[in-house]
């Protein structure tokens, strides 16, 4: 589901280098305020800002390997407790799970999916992928209503719960959507509001402001785009023996997938202008 995701910190410098030297991912991509790393499909890119920002996010593991990612884990960072424990199993997720905090603050999980193996030694390349990021905002029940909107499920039967941790999301993949000041398992950190954007694998983005509120954002799509642009709203194709015929402005539906015709028969006639 996460394609990249975009946090904030004040500590730009001391994350790069926890990230990069300390832990050993690989920085795809830095200018002088951002620095992009490389998470297995994922991207997760910290961005400068003047004020601290603190987030929750986890990243996916293969279940077999959980035991070396933990060693592996623990020889560069101290991880967390809680109740005497650096280790959590998840029954509802089928998953085992450890925890440690970044420079700025920033509660880190590695979440070892049971039914995921993969063979060899644990290293940084055996990440998977992004599996959680936290949306902390005052206006839960709104932003979980928009997201929902987004075809992104909240798990459970219950809905948003206002007061609760809710996981919206399926698989391996979820937002977890939180008020402010709830503590993050197995740490001290309370939950805080910050501006932040996740880009979806198909390519639609999520952006909360700094007050918490959701602004989504279509994804890139010059074609059409451009026909938003010449005002085109519609195409009609007659069937006849030996030929067929365009109708600008009205839509008469088809007997085939109406998605089909545009595909055969819009496109290459926006690509045609846009050539022009």
């Amino acid at each position: 589901m996460f394609k990249k995701v975009i946090l904030y910190t004040n500590q730009l410098e001391d994350m790069k280098g926890f990230y990069e030297y300390q832990l050993g991912f690989r920085i795809v991509e830095e200018d002088d305020t951002s620095f992009t790393l490389s998470m297995g499909e994922s991207q997760m890119v910290f961005q400068e800002s003047e004020r601290a920002a603190v987030y929750h996010f986890a990243l996916n593991i293969p279940g077999n390997q959980f035991t070396l990612a933990k060693s592996w884990t623990s020889e560069r960072v101290t991880l967390n407790r809680q109740e005497g424990m650096d280790e959590v199993f998840y029954a509802n997720f089928d998953a085992d799970a450890f925890y440690f905090q970044d420079p700025a603050g920033n509660v880190v999980e590695f979440i070892a999916r049971r039914s995921v193996d993969r063979m060899g030694n644990f290293t940084v390349d055996s990440i998977l992928n992004i599996s959680e990021v936290s949306i902390t905002t005052p206006y839960v029940e709104e932003v979980g209503e928009l997201i929902e909107d987004m075809d992104i499920p909240v798990r459970g039967s219950k809905g948003i719960d206002v007061k609760a941790l809710n996981f919206l999301g399926s698989g391996h993949a979820f937002i977890l959507l939180v008020a402010p000041k709830r503590i993050w398992y197995f740490s001290k950190q309370k939950s805080e509001t910050h501006p932040l954007s996740i880009e979806l694998s198909d390519g639609r983005r999520i952006n909360i402001t700094k007050e918490g509120r959701f602004r989504q954002e279509k994804s890139a799509n010059p074609i059409l785009d451009k026909m938003e642009e010449i005002n085109f709203s519609g195409v009609a194709y007659l069937a006849k023996k030996n030929h067929g015929q365009w109708l600008r402005g009205s839509l008469i539906v088809p007997t085939r997938d109406p998605m089909l015709l545009i595909q055969d028969l819009v496109l290459p006639q926006v690509v045609k202008f846009l050539r022009q």
